[in-house]
C-alpha cells in the first residue's frame, strides 16, 4: 500500500511541476520515479531465486514490492546502488526534495499572499513535501530493523 501511495504522489507531483514549468522541480521527480522504479523492479526479482518467508507476503502487502529482498538488476545507471543501498537513496532523494521545498517557500515569502504564482508555488511545494514524506517513511522501514535490533 506504501509503494501505491508513492505512485499516485510521484504521479501528481509530476503533474504539478509540469503544469508549474518548474524544470529543476521536474527533473528532481523523475529521477526520483526512475530510482523508484528501479526499487520496485529489484523487488520482484528476488522471485527468481526460490521459496521466501512467509513474512516477505506481508511485507508485500503492506508496503509494497519496494520492501521485498533484493535481487540482482540489470546493468541500468544507478541499479547497483538501488540494490546496495536503498534507504541512502531514498534519504538522498529526502534530502533534494526538502532542499527544493525550501526554495520554493523561500521564493512564496517574496511573492504578494494573494497571487496566481503564490497558489502555484504554494502547491508546488505541497507537492515536494508529499514525495518526501513518502520517501522518509519508505527509508524509515528499511532502517528500522536495524535500530530495533534486528537487523
Amino acid at each position: 500500500m506504501l509503494d501505491v501511495a508513492r505512485i499516485l504522489a510521484l504521479a501528481w507531483a509530476l503533474v504539478v511541476v509540469v503544469r508549474a514549468r518548474a524544470w529543476v522541480e521536474a527533473a528532481l521527480i523523475v529521477a526520483v520515479a526512475y530510482f523508484f522504479a528501479l526499487a520496485v523492479v529489484s523487488g520482484f526479482t528476488i522471485r527468481s531465486e526460490g521459496a521466501e518467508e512467509p513474512m516477505v507476503a506481508l511485507l508485500l502487502v503492506f508496503i509494497g514490492p519496494t520492501a521485498m529482498p533484493r535481487g540482482p538488476l540489470a546493468p541500468l545507471p544507478g541499479a547497483s546502488l538501488v540494490v546496495a543501498w536503498p534507504a541512502a537513496i531514498e534519504i538522498g532523494a529526502l534530502v533534494a526534495l526538502l532542499a527544493r521545498e525550501r526554495s520554493v517557500a523561500a521564493r512564496v515569502l517574496a511573492l504578494p499572499e494573494s497571487s496566481a504564482e503564490t497558489a502555484r508555488l504554494d502547491r508546488l511545494g505541497r507537492a515536494l513535501v508529499l514525495v518526501a514524506v513518502l520517501e522518509a517513511i519508505s527509508a524509515w522501514t528499511r532502517v528500522m530493523p536495524y535500530v530495533l535490533g534486528g537487523g
